[in-house]
């Protein structure tokens, strides 16, 4: 079908300011359904001209508009704030267009997924179904802080923002910049003045300020049939699990909700160095979507969702398989204990995963100097932040408990949440603990599966944190998010134990100030105990293998 395009279509918004619009439609076409797209990443760059191209020529208008401050649009841009109401905004105008029938799907990944989640609540009458992908929750639950954390990275992805040509010096050392302090003044150390940047460190706590822009606390505000979109390695990837448990379990419309073995930008790739998912890994996700969208926006019939909605690659086995609710109802939830000797530091050393609580109570310890936190394997800069990277180089450092399990005897499939709660102690007034699951091939190779980090303060509340007393017990129960994966015979399960996943997160500097603030920082012993008074453990999510596969696809 041949198709008209219409660039730098100027929208009024409510408060005067113009945004501008690439519009891609069908030529012949009267009116047609309309898809809408926002983004602050340029609507001419190639990866959403390809989509819009694609739904013209299938029947759809389509509308690419760069949001308030960025690309060709008007006014400043500071993210978040202005996205529910230029939203709603610009939907009225979509469906007011010669072009359009009235009906409206939303569509867009990370940022774009967001603008869809804050103008949805608005429940514009026109709006009928949303696709998100690569969603984030709410803002104080994955980005800018994650278990109370703050997410680094965020410095070069305002940075790079912070121009209209997106131009960030190519020279920057971040690595080295990230390790500056205090975190206050790292926006005018690379070069610019963020103010989101500041602001975001000055409410620490899940506050007023990230309130006013909760979504998923209005879902029961939202009506919407909704097509969830993720990957396993999605640094993002919780936003997607919980959109989608919340919707499904607030509103009649019926959720779908898809997960490859994809990175953040998904559906781009199914090889990570060694790690190869096999030629399954990729999809048609623009044709899959647009059965979504056929389905809701021209009354076609398909395959109807409710049956089987959730469809998710099982890494490992590298197939596909389909449930009727996440996590699949076949799971049942296997506790492994940390075990040791005493000894657990680095891969060389006694930890290990038992099924059963060990007899005796022991504890293992480690020295967590902020100057030299343990590393995160990831590139420098926010596009990607880690996958199934190998850890075995980390595993040698002294401020890494590692804890394996023996070769395993059978295949061990799981599905769903991980979770890793710690019995721990610590010198300092504040501290941080992370967890990572990891599969252990017999060649050494230490696949990163997930991860997850608490901050110490925040142990039992986002919105009142409180210190710890220094060498007091403390139960933290840490949010490894989720993974669907087989751990082959002769493979390994693994934990990492560690205080910094630097630079993904802001290393702890253990002096308790307020986050942002501190210049100095102080070094802390860190304790681990296990033992039938403190059972520290790992959840995993079992699930047979010939349960898991009896849905399977191709």
């Amino acid at each position: 079908m041949r198709i008209a395009i219409e660039r730098d279509v100027a929208v009024r918004m409510s408060d005067g300011i113009r945004l501008y619009a690439d519009v891609y439609r069908p030529l012949g076409v009267v009116s047609s359904p309309t898809i809408v797209t926002r983004t602050p990443y340029h609507k001419e760059t190639e990866r959403f001209t390809v989509r819009a191209r694609y739904f013209a020529e299938h029947g759809y208008a389509y509308v690419i508009q760069d949001v308030r401050g960025r690309g060709k649009s008007d006014g400043d841009f500071y993210p978040f704030f202005d996205e529910a109401r230029d939203g709603y905004d610009t939907l009225t105008w979509a469906a007011t267009q010669g072009w359009s029938n009235g009906k409206l799907g939303t569509i867009g990944a990370s940022y774009s997924a967001w603008t869809q989640w804050l103008t949805a609540p608005l429940r514009h009458p026109n709006l009928i179904t949303m696709v998100s992908e690569a969603s984030p929750p709410d803002f104080f639950q994955c980005l800018p802080y994650q278990g109370g954390v703050f997410a680094l990275p965020l410095l070069s992805w305002l940075a790079e923002l912070d121009r209209k040509d997106d131009a960030v010096p190519a020279s920057l050392d971040w690595n080295s910049l990230l390790m500056r302090r205090p975190l206050q003044n790292l926006d005018k150390a690379c070069g610019h003045d963020l103010r989101a940047w500041r602001d975001w460190l000055d409410h620490d706590r899940d506050d007023d300020y990230w309130a006013q822009l909760s979504f998923n606390r209005r879902m029961d505000a939202i009506d919407l049939p909704v097509f969830h979109i993720s990957g396993w390695f999605d640094d993002v990837l919780v936003g997607s699990l919980i959109n989608y448990s919340q919707m499904a379990s607030t509103t009649r419309a019926p959720q779908k909700l898809l997960i490859g073995p994809w990175p953040h930008r998904l559906n781009t790739t199914a090889t990570y160095g060694p790690i190869d998912f096999g030629p399954g890994g990729l999809v048609d996700l623009f044709g899959i979507q647009r059965e979504w969208f056929d389905r809701w926006l021209k009354d076609a019939i398909v395959e109807p969702c409710s049956a089987a909605p959730v469809t998710f690659f099982v890494m490992g086995e590298n197939r596909w398989s389909r449930a009727r609710q996440w996590p699949p109802p076949a799971v049942r939830m296997h506790k492994l204990y940390l075990s040791s000797g005493g000894q657990a530091n680095t891969r060389l050393g006694d930890g290990r995963l038992e099924s059963t609580t060990p007899p005796a109570d022991r504890h293992d310890y480690f020295v967590y100097d902020p100057a030299h936190p343990t590393p995160f394997v990831t590139q420098p800069g926010w596009i990607q932040l880690g996958g199934p990277d190998d850890y075995s180089e980390v595993e040698l450092r002294a401020d890494v408990l590692v804890y394996s399990t023996s070769p395993l005897d059978q295949d061990l499939a799981i599905t769903g949440p991980l979770t890793v709660c710690l019995f721990a102690a610590s010198s300092a007034c504040d501290t941080d603990f992370t967890a990572r699951l990891l599969d252990v091939r017999p060649d050494g190779y230490a696949m990163r599966l997930n991860d997850g980090i608490v901050r110490a303060r925040f142990r039992s509340s986002y919105s009142k944190p409180s210190l710890i007393a220094a060498d007091r017990i403390y139960e933290y129960s840490i949010d490894c998010w989720a993974t669907s994966h087989v751990f082959r015979r002769g493979h390994r399960v693994r934990i990492e134990i560690s205080s910094a996943c630097f630079p993904r997160f802001d290393p702890n500097l253990n002096t308790g100030l307020p986050i942002g603030t501190d210049e100095t920082c102080i070094v802390a012993t860190q304790k681990i105990h296990h033992g039938p008074r403190y059972p520290s453990h790992v959840v995993l999510p079992v699930v047979e293998l010939t349960e898991l596969m009896k849905t399977a696809g191709s």
